[in-house]
């Protein structure tokens, strides 16, 4: 079983499909393809305090986040707001991750203690 990857950075930016309204299609390739899980988790960051590249209007497509209608002002700007919301969406998914291991975990202690007490149960049973 390979091991999820749960945190990424961008690795480039892009700009495509130019209209005449001078606005364009910005792609954000990640160093590898996110869970659902974790795009959801950049949808919602903990921080939002730039709206003009809202995270919840933005689509994955592999390994690429992609936005829609984009203009050229403030455009360093926008890029380092994605940023912030890449590490805020690794932080939150690495902590979810974390959690549902945790989980795991005790269900798997759970079941073995159910396992041993059944075994006992058995033995004892043997003797009767």
């Amino acid at each position: 079983m390979t091991e999820e990857k749960i945190e990424f950075k961008r690795i480039s930016a892009k700009a495509s499909d130019l209209d005449q309204n001078g606005a364009f299609k910005l792609e954000i390739e990640l160093d590898g393809t996110p869970t659902s899980s974790w795009f959801e988790c950049f949808k919602q960051p903990s921080d939002l305090k730039y709206p003009d590249i809202y995270p919840k209007n933005a689509e994955l497509a592999g390994n690429t986040i992609l936005y829609y209608g984009i203009t050229q002002d403030k455009l360093k700007e926008k890029i380092e707001w994605i940023d912030k919301y890449i590490q805020q969406a690794n932080k939150r998914y690495s902590q979810e991750v974390v959690k549902r291991q945790e989980m795991q975990k005790k269900a798997e202690e759970k079941e073995k203690k159910r396992e041993a007490t059944l075994q006992r149960i058995n033995e004892t049973l043997k003797g009767i």
